[in-house]
């Protein structure tokens, strides 16, 4: 299947220019692909499939019904920098619910 980008809002070290980009009118044309995410969710899957052969449900007759994600609550820490100055360094985590059902049944 083809990736498509997202605009890049914020982290924007590394970021290539691409002619996908144009379509946000950002200034460059700067995007980047959703890797990350979609790595995740695909980890996810493959923890449903297993589940699903330990329980003996049939694997190919599983289909996704639905799938939520959450924001969850920030972790704070922080980063110390020169002349005792320090930043928060936030990371933003968030709850991931699927649900897969049976087609059989």
């Amino acid at each position: 299947k083809q990736w498509y980008q997202r605009r890049v809002r914020g982290f924007m070290g590394g970021v290539g220019r691409h002619a996908q980009a144009k379509a946000f009118i950002t200034s460059g044309s700067l995007g980047a692909w959703p890797k990350k995410s979609a790595t995740i969710v695909l980890y996810l899957l493959k923890n449903a499939e297993s589940n699903a052969e330990v329980k003996g449900l049939e694997v190919d007759s599983l289909v996704v019904e639905f799938i939520q994600v959450n924001r969850a609550p920030l972790m704070r820490r922080r980063t110390y920098r020169a002349h005792g100055r320090s930043n928060l360094f936030m990371c933003l985590p968030c709850h991931i619910e699927m649900i897969l059902t049976d087609t059989e049944c």
